[in-house]
């Protein structure tokens, strides 16, 4: 998966999701109109899923997950943009991670160009994964947080560079927990 960040307009449409306070109905409107494919509609467990095309190319296909105000937990939008995989099942700190820290430099300027400095910025590690760091930063807008973070969302496909989204308020920690 190569490390390419959202375009303006779709940020822009994925804080408009984030300003409708993550309605189920405008989320689907908001997408349908950007002409995002619909992958998965589970109104009753509040969540959905688009292809969304980040490039031209095939592999630029990224699986975007909204889970709307009627989910149980926070809403929130989430968007793998890089995976980094754990080769040969071993331990990722004995591995070479500059794809994973290039990815994450790369992923997070390219949002910076598009929304401005972050807010806030810094590191954090698992307790299983020691001297593993992972870096992540926030932007605060009006109607949304934006945090880009490398962590380890979906571990069946490595560790990720991924983009989240969560209401202004209140402020959200890092690491994500659910």
């Amino acid at each position: 998966m190569n490390p390419i960040a959202p375009s303006r307009s779709q940020l822009d449409v994925l804080r408009n999701i984030a300003g409708a306070g993550f309605d189920y109905t405008t989320a689907k409107r908001l997408c349908a109109g950007a002409e995002w494919q619909l992958v998965v509609d589970e109104p009753d467990f509040g969540f959905l899923q688009y292809y969304l095309w980040v490039g031209p190319n095939r592999e630029n296909q990224r699986l975007l997950s909204i889970g709307t105000c009627d989910i149980k937990g926070a809403p929130h939008i989430y968007l793998p943009l890089f995976y980094f995989p754990e080769e040969d099942g071993g331990n990722p700190s004995d591995h070479d991670r500059t794809r994973f820290d290039e990815a994450y430099r790369l992923l997070s300027e390219k949002v910076d160009l598009v929304l401005g400095a972050a807010r806030r910025d810094g590191t954090y590690e698992y307790s299983h994964r020691s001297g593993w760091p992972y870096n992540y930063r926030v932007w605060q807008m009006p109607e949304a947080q934006l945090i880009v973070l490398q962590d380890e969302h979906d571990i069946q496909f490595g560790m990720d560079v991924s983009l989240w989204i969560f209401a202004a308020e209140p402020d959200v920690s890092v690491p994500l927990s659910f």
